[in-house]
């Protein structure tokens, strides 16, 4: 995980594991197939970050590097994720999910 994402994804994670939420890194990356190229292993769209926030609320996480953009599955995930009431955030930085997970805790606390 050299690129920018791959990088603010490592962050994420710590900042996830340091403020003690559970979580789990998602990968659809998938299985490679003799001859060559994956076969998917997860969901299209999903979060790279799925999590469980203090109090039982659902948790995923987007993460992008500076010019990173969602894709029509990830927006569909999305739509259904925050239909079914979880918390979905796209965050560029670490810095970004705390601030992102500050305003979460003051919505469940009014």
């Amino acid at each position: 995980m050299s690129t920018p994402e791959g990088k603010v994804l490592r962050s994420c994670l710590s900042y996830l594991t340091l403020r003690g939420i559970a979580h789990w890194r998602i990968n659809v990356i998938g299985t490679p197939i003799p001859g060559g190229g994956f076969r998917p292993s997860g969901s299209k769209g999903i979060a790279d970050i799925i999590g469980v926030l203090p109090g039982g609320r659902a948790l995923a996480v987007e993460v992008k590097s500076e010019a990173g953009r969602q894709s029509e599955p990830q927006r569909e995930f999305e739509r259904k994720w925050t239909n079914a009431g979880g918390v979905y955030l796209i965050v560029r930085s670490a810095a970004e999910l705390n601030a992102c997970l500050s305003r979460v805790r003051s919505t469940l606390t009014d």
